[in-house]
């Protein structure tokens, strides 16, 4: 979708033909998922045509038809190197989004996109706010947050410097609200992401608050679906 790109490097892990140059596909990720889910840890032979991409194993053969388009130009998005690091906490976060607060106003607004997002707090803290934006009332730069609640408080660390992405990446484009402080994402997209991170704390890496967000490294859980 438009707010979640993963970037996976599996060439350590596999083995291609010489005549296979130019080996790609686009292929429904819920039903390759239910295949991988149902085999062991073992080998798996892939092979595609015009039409076709099978993925086949000691037991088990998946055929599914191939997706008739043309990838976007993901490299384009992709920025190598960055500016900025923002450390925060998988479990704080999710304390947050998984508080009665946030609870009740996400029930209150359910027909409405739920922004999750930060502002300055005391003692080197962030305070974290799940609201909604008045795309309508936009002007000159970014719509303003017309309501919201406070769901929770944070630790965090933020340098500058320049940091290399590593070969596998996830991206999380940023909402674009009025004065934004550190970070604004949807807050379903950043709960999935936060479920499929393997460590108890995280980097995002980042240009600017209006850029694509990296996670990067030995965090992302490569057998979880962001969904």
């Amino acid at each position: 979708n438009a707010h979640i790109l993963g970037k996976i490097d599996i060439t350590k892990y596999i083995e291609v033909n010489k005549d296979q140059v130019d080996f790609n596909f686009i292929v429904n990720i819920n039903n390759l998922t239910k295949f991988f889910n149902n085999i062991e840890d073992s080998a798996v032979i892939v092979s595609a045509d015009k039409n076709n991409v099978s993925f086949e194993n000691e037991k088990y053969t998946f055929t599914s038809r191939l997706i008739e388009a043309k990838y976007s130009n993901y490299e384009g998005v992709i920025s190598n190197f960055n500016e900025k690091k923002l450390n925060l906490s998988k479990k704080e976060l999710l304390d947050c989004i998984n508080s009665d607060e946030a609870k009740k106003f996400i029930k209150d607004h359910k027909k409405e996109q739920i922004i999750i997002f930060d502002e300055l707090g005391d003692e080197g803290r962030l305070n974290i706010y799940v609201g909604v934006s008045d795309v309508w009332r936009k002007e000159n730069g970014n719509p303003p947050i017309i309501e919201k609640v406070k769901v929770g408080n944070i630790s965090y660390s933020n340098e500058e410097g320049t940091f290399q992405i590593a070969d596998s990446t996830l991206l999380i484009m940023p909402m674009a609200i009025e004065n934004v402080n550190l970070f604004a994402f949807d807050v379903k997209y950043l709960s999935s992401i936060l479920d499929a991170l393997n460590c108890d704390s995280f980097d995002f890496l980042y240009r600017a608050t209006n850029r694509g967000y990296f996670i990067t490294g030995s965090c992302l859980n490569y057998g979880t679906v962001v969904k």
